[in-house]
């Protein structure tokens, strides 16, 4: 990966508050205000656009990749369908802040303003209690069985399937910011706001490593799809990048302006960082494949690629 980003997209378009990157790797899709759009970044073609009236925190793709969930400062989760065009709205008890669909499954989480995370699914729906307070970042493992809640210093492991808390780490010496499970879902790795970025094993809760502290916050964490590489994004918009299995620094990044979201692509394209920068890729030098359009895709977007 080079040290300017290779595509650019939205910088122009204000702040980008998330993004996602569909299971097959080809679309993106952002938020922005209040409107949500979806692009194949790699050839540089925006598809859909379109408003939802309320300011958007996240959007997140299913694990199939059929649906798209948004969710934002409104007392609702709207999700639509990808190829009908078909919308539903989930009831929820204030903002959405912390979305996200379980890994292996279409069951959708989100926690709301009261702490309160809601579990929807085909057959059931489920509820665990946050400490709404205290929580900065939730995530499910790639085998769909655990989620990790970062909860003031420590990180929660709850069982999905009993909606129980297993155990907790408490390794860190101040407040945490992001937490992430390994590709194998053995490890979590967890960042606090001293920068300091650590994996542990989620049965023993042994360290296996840990980097110095930046003093400077971690906002963001990411994985890439082969568990080889951690992304870590900080409050001074530096990007660093880490063999995910010793820890040692491979790469810096820089980004304009505050970072909002940090993603690697399913099939490690490219690594995406969002912001009030707009959004930013570095290719990992896969070959770019065109796929089938959106279907009612007719949007264009303000996308630059850097020469």
């Amino acid at each position: 990966m080079h040290l300017n980003p290779d595509i650019i997209l939205y910088e122009n378009a204000g702040e980008v508050h998330s993004l996602d990157v569909s299971p097959e790797g080809s679309l993106l899709a952002t938020a922005h205000g209040s409107s949500i759009r979806i692009c194949y970044p790699m050839i540089q073609e925006e598809l859909w656009r379109f408003e939802v009236g309320v300011e958007l925190l996240v959007v997140r793709f299913s694990p199939d990749g059929r649906l798209l969930a948004a969710g934002g400062a409104s007392e609702s989760l709207g999700v639509w369908d990808l190829s009908s065009g078909e919308m539903w709205e989930m009831s929820t008890s204030g903002q959405n802040e912390y979305v996200e669909f379980i890994p292996l499954s279409n069951q959708l989480a989100a926690v709301s303003r009261d702490g309160s995370c809601i579990i929807w699914g085909p057959e059931d729906t489920g509820e665990l209690q946050f400490d709404e307070a205290s929580l900065r970042d939730f995530s499910f493992s790639p085998d769909g069985t655990l989620l990790a809640v970062a909860q003031g210093s420590e990180v929660q492991i709850w069982d999905v399937r009993r909606l129980g808390l297993l155990r907790s780490f408490g390794g860190h010496r101040s407040l945490l910011r992001a937490a992430t499970f390994s590709a194998n879902s053995r490890y979590v790795y967890s960042a606090d706001e001293r920068g300091q970025v650590i994996m542990w094993d989620v049965d023993t809760l042994r360290t296996q490593w840990a980097t110095p502290p930046k003093n400077v916050s971690t906002k963001r964490l990411a994985v890439d799809y082969l568990g080889n590489r951690l992304a870590a994004a900080y409050e001074d918009s530096t990007i660093e990048i880490f063999d995910a299995n010793r820890g040692d620094l491979q790469l810096t990044r820089y980004f304009p302006n505050a970072i909002s979201a940090l993603k690697f692509s399913p099939i490690d394209r490219y690594l995406a960082v969002a912001g009030r920068g707009g959004v930013h890729l570095w290719h990992a030098g896969a070959e770019v494949v065109r796929s089938d359009k959106f279907p009612g895709a007719t949007a264009e977007g303000w996308i630059t690629k850097r020469q």
